[in-house]
């Protein structure tokens, strides 16, 4: 055989590597969605639980204003319901303040999804471009 010194080149484009990449990409980022409505869904009650907590504390705090306002004026027994309505509203804001990390928490996990969830759409826009 002889050989005349020609090369051939191959320039069919094999793009099965990349239909992959994208397909986990979006399956990443369908994941990631989920992840996010699952916390969201998570965090609902407890803001729900934040508010009501909120309009008890509201109340608790007229109540105290109202005990103690009775107390100068010389009700009697103002001064221990003042005091039973102050405990009643610093174990409110307790718990208050416990809902708020545990809705902080949620916050953090949903911040970081999006986090990444923005890294894969953008991954798979290039990817998509390519």
């Amino acid at each position: 055989m002889a050989a005349d010194g020609s090369i051939t080149f191959d320039t069919t484009l094999d793009n099965t590597d990349l239909r992959k990449k994208l397909f986990q990409l979006k399956k990443d980022v369908d994941s990631l969605s989920d992840k996010i409505e699952k916390e969201k869904g998570k965090q609902l009650p407890l803001i729900k639980q934040a508010e009501e907590l909120q309009q008890k504390i509201r109340k608790s705090r007229e109540e105290v204003a109202l005990y103690k306002e009775q107390w100068k004026n010389g009700v009697l027994g103002a001064d221990q319901q003042e005091m039973d309505a102050t405990q009643r509203l610093s174990a409110l804001t307790a718990e208050l303040n416990s809902v708020y990390e545990k809705i902080q928490k949620h916050d953090d996990a949903i911040a970081g999804y999006e986090s990444s969830l923005e890294d894969q759409v953008e991954e798979a826009a290039e990817l998509e471009k390519s």
